[in-house]
């Protein structure tokens, strides 16, 4: 009779459309060993967003995880900072930046590698497809070379005078980015005229291209950054917003607070919390060649007023509408 109380219960419940709530992630019975390699001055709440994450799936550090960070700015230094990880046995690298991510596959190609963030991932040739990436390296794009389009849109929303926009990028980090056909295609439509302006690898530094695109005749600028930080942008920004007055996109919401007019990209903190879940299925069984690479779903707009004001520059209210973030 208890029997049957009990598969009517069940049955009552299907029927009325309610689900038996789900059962807490199931915690890990051993210690397992990640390491974090990272672009030096990286903002620490990404690194701690995918802490948070993990622990949600059940991890809790210094019990059921150790972690280990190494940061570099050089190449050189990053491939050093690789090796370190792999000689303390980590189970995991989760890298952020194309750089990175490059000198983490260099040193190993056994232990799994995630990706936090990566511009073109099949480009740069870390992996072999997104929906197969094949090896032992997987994680989340920030779609580098497909945002180019709606970047030069927003720019010439806030600034519909423009007519010559200076796409400026590290050529050393971002390969060919800057030479992306869909961008010539996306100026066209909106009646612009780009001028390619690499840096770095043998190139121009970031100061000299952006004052070389400013005395070229320029009107604007694509700064087509890393959406991670901390890297020379800062040291430039300021100074040359203040020197030459041009209205700029960047590509990721830290240059928006160091002075560009306008910064719009995937939120880099999203992407952080869904590295969490790559680690969790690898250190759990899976492997990188099984599990896609996955877009962004998050994006930050940031507008920064006070930019506006200092270049003597309204912003349309049909821009100001798109923001997710407007600097005062």
């Amino acid at each position: 009779m208890q029997v049957g109380l009990g598969l009517a219960g069940v049955g009552l419940l299907s029927g009325c459309g309610m689900v038996a709530p789900q059962p807490p992630p199931r915690r890990p019975t051993k210690v397992s060993r990640i390491g974090m390699l990272m672009p030096a001055g990286l903002d620490p709440t990404n690194t701690a967003a995918l802490l948070q994450g993990l622990h949600g799936l059940g991890w809790v550090q210094s019990e059921t995880l150790a972690v280990e960070y190494r940061w570099a700015k050089a190449n050189e230094a990053l491939l050093a900072r690789a090796a370190e990880l792999i000689d303390l046995n980590v189970d995991v690298i989760v890298a952020a930046g194309n750089e990175p991510i490059r000198a983490a596959r260099t040193a190993t190609g056994t232990i799994p590698i995630v990706m936090a963030v990566s511009d073109d991932p099949v480009g740069a040739g870390l992996v072999a497809s997104l929906a197969h990436p094949g090896g032992n390296v997987t994680g989340l794009t920030n779609l580098g070379t497909e945002l180019g389009a709606k970047r030069l849109q927003l720019l010439k929303e806030a600034a519909p005078w423009i007519t010559r926009v200076a796409i400026v990028w590290d050529r050393e980090i971002l390969g060919g980015m800057g030479d992306d056909p869909g961008l010539g295609v996306a100026a066209g439509a909106l009646d612009l005229q780009i001028e390619p302006r690499p840096f770095g690898a043998g190139h121009l530094q970031l100061g000299e291209a952006l004052e070389g695109a400013a005395a070229g005749g320029a009107d604007a600028i694509l700064l087509l950054s890393q959406p991670l930080g901390g890297f020379v942008t800062f040291v430039h920004l300021p100074r040359f917003f203040a020197k030459t007055r041009l209205p700029t996109m960047a590509g990721d919401s830290e240059s928006a607070r160091a002075g560009s007019l306008l910064a719009y990209g995937p939120s880099v903190l999203d992407l952080f919390r869904r590295a969490a879940t790559y680690v969790d299925k690898i250190l759990r069984g899976a492997k990188p060649a099984d599990l896609p690479v996955e877009r962004p779903t998050t994006f930050d707009f940031v507008v920064n007023l006070k930019t506006a004001q200092a270049i003597g520059l309204t912003i349309p209210q049909s821009v100001l509408t798109q923001a997710t973030e407007i600097i005062q």
